[in-house]
């Protein structure tokens, strides 16, 4: 109901014009009276009374009026971020001051809610390193480069809703068109992460143009009608500068003047990476060529300021955090090297090379004649599907099929890895994966890692290893406190019981990249580098939810390791992936009370009860 959305806007401001709130739902100020008068009559602990300076809501009993808010289709917190997103927005593609009535008008609110807003918004913005700069008799501006309002922007996905205030949706696809049909020009075409970062540049300097009047809407369509060179053509120089850069980085045709130097420094990083950790970066020199190639325009995008979006770096952290580590690790050596800043997105473009040879690396090592046994009820029709399955990974295997009740022909066998349906009675020496008849699907992509993480282990699954390293010594519950000062607290705990000299500040400076912070609020916070005396999992969990920066976690499972034992990370984020797909589970489990109790039920999530 419009009455509803009326009460919303009230709400949201201290006064709000009757003329403001007509504009707004574009009605008569007749209207705007009839539906005050329907709200007072509601009799819902809130009053709504007239002052000169607009509508003013008076909560006279704040249960029932939470109560009856509870039932209106909106959300009032939502209605105020959008306020503060449309706010930034103007401002950051306004290239002149604007006044606090000017801004109050363009986003139908009330001068004195503006003033507030502005209070917050120049602390979010210089946390960021932009300035609100206020200039007497002419109004506020932000104080920024041009690229680092693009930045700005292509960081704040809120800020999308308002284009099409300047852009309408028809326009977006005749520019999207002639941005495609200028990469098919290209001899080097980016990913579509990368396309589409780039047509969000071009929509937000689409709207500073036409928002500083330095270009008309007739002038856009004809543009838009030909091709993207036209386009380019209409934008001032500063602008026209930026998307030049921006293209030409994103196409490659900008590269490092020192290419030969650049491939060997990369080259002897990772030959000094393989003496460390047994990898095969460096002898793979298809891989090198590539990562060479996209090294030389991060580091033109970073000097230029040209901002890159990846829209997986949060998956790639969640399933490869080794690769992510990695990466953050040669992030942090190129800074030093080239003196740029890399930001987590461009973090996560680097895992994503790096996972390539990783993986030829794992795929390697299941190329070994392993004695492999799968044993389902009858050894029959399950079995046999199986063993084409597991044929598919390991291609030099010895594979055979028994029976539950084979037993003594089992152990005979003597096999290196047994795949079964059910737990079984037998004294073997090698890892036991647990499969479901018809569900599970055998991963080639992490099963070295699985064998690599089973060797001296009795456990016979990826779950009861992941319960291995749970322990009532580092289980506990905390009130709303400030997350990082849980983090915090928790990992200097570990530090000292894992003897890891600088595990809480490599954790802490791990989450400043990127959040460990997944679905359904489970966190996984990590160091950098694994170097523990043993494998340890500290659960934390918080029931009544933590100060942060909208993201809420519930439960947190911080990870220490045995240095050169990092591959059970992966067997982590596998086992923590099937419990963030659980969301009552998750919340049942926040409310537990006892360690005992928490374990409990942390298992029968694990095992599908």
């Amino acid at each position: 109901m419009r009455s509803d959305l009326v009460l919303s806007t009230i709400l949201n401001n201290e006064y709000t014009p009757e003329q403001t709130l007509a504009n707004l739902y574009k009605v008569s100020r007749r209207t705007i009276q009839n539906d005050i008068k329907l709200l007072n009559e509601m009799k819902s602990g809130f009053v709504i009374e007239k002052y000169p300076l607009g509508y003013r809501l008076v909560i006279a009993d704040k249960k029932r009026f939470e109560d009856y808010f509870a039932t209106l289709s909106f959300d009032v917190m939502d209605s105020q971020a959008m306020r503060k997103n449309k706010l930034c927005f103007l401002l950051l593609i306004s290239s002149d001051y604007m006044t606090i009535q000017s801004l109050a008008d363009m986003v139908l609110s009330s001068s004195s809610q503006i003033k507030k807003d502005l209070q917050q918004i120049e602390v979010e913005l210089l946390n960021q390193g932009l300035v609100l700069e206020r200039k007497a008799h002419y109004g506020i501006r932000i104080c920024a480069s041009l690229a680092e309002k693009i930045a700005w922007l292509l960081h704040h996905e809120s800020c999308n809703r308002f284009i099409v205030e300047y852009v309408a949706q028809e326009q977006q696809v005749m520019l999207q068109t002639i941005l495609f049909d200028w990469f098919q020009t290209c001899s080097y075409i980016p990913d579509v992460a990368e396309i589409q970062t780039v047509k969000q540049e071009l929509l937000f300097l689409i709207c500073m143009e036409l928002m500083n009047q330095t270009v008309t809407i007739e002038a856009l369509n004809g543009a838009l009608q030909k091709d993207l060179n036209i386009l380019k053509a209409l934008f001032s120089k500063e602008k026209s500068e930026f998307l030049e850069n921006s293209l030409s980085i994103r196409t490659k045709q900008k590269v490092d003047t020192r290419p030969l130097s650049l491939k060997k420094k990369i080259s002897e990083y990772f030959q000094a990476i393989d003496r460390i950790n047994r990898t095969e970066f460096s002898s793979d020199y298809e891989f090198l060529n590539l990562v060479c190639l996209h090294i030389a325009a991060l580091i033109e995008r970073a000097r230029k300021r040209i901002v890159s979006i990846n829209p997986y770096a949060s998956h790639i952290s969640k399933h490869y955090p080794v690769i992510y580590n990695e990466a953050l690790k040669f992030s942090r050596w190129l800074e030093e090297e080239y003196h740029i800043q890399i930001s987590s997105d461009e973090i996560a473009y680097l895992a994503t090379h790096m996972l390539v040879p990783y993986q030829k690396s794992k795929q390697k090592r299941l190329e070994q004649r392993y004695r492999i046994a799968v044993v389902c009820s009858s050894g029959g029709g399950i079995a046999q599907l199986i063993h084409l399955k597991l044929r598919r990974i390991f291609q030099n295997a010895l594979i055979q099929t028994f029976s539950l009740l084979e037993n003594q022909a089992i152990q005979e066998f003597q096999p290196d890895l047994v795949f079964s349906m059910t737990d079984l009675n037998l004294a073997l020496s090698c890892p036991i994966l647990h499969l479901d008849e018809i569900q599970e699907n055998i991963d080639a992509m992490s099963m070295a890692g699985y064998l690599e993480s089973f060797r001296g282990s009795r456990s016979s699954s990826m779950e009861d290893l992941f319960l291995e390293w749970l322990s009532s010594d580092f289980f506990s519950i905390k009130g709303k406190e400030d997350y990082r000062t849980i983090l915090s607290d928790l990992a200097a705990e570990l530090e000292v019981y894992n003897q890891q000299l600088g595990y809480q500040h490599s954790v802490l400076e791990r989450e400043d990249y990127l959040s460990t912070i997944y679905a359904n609020g489970i966190a996984i916070p990590h160091p950098m580098e694994m170097k523990g005396q043993k494998n340890i999992i500290s659960v934390c969990l918080l029931p009544k939810g933590v100060k942060t920066e909208g993201i809420y976690p519930k439960i947190i499972f911080m990870v220490s390791l045995k240095e050169g034992e990092v591959e059970k990370h992966q067997i982590i984020s596998k086992v923590l992936s099937k419990v963030m797909e659980n969301p009552l589970g998750i919340e049942s489990l926040s409310k537990t009370e006892t360690y005992h109790e928490f374990r409990y039920q942390l298992k029968n999530i694990l095992e599908g009860k």
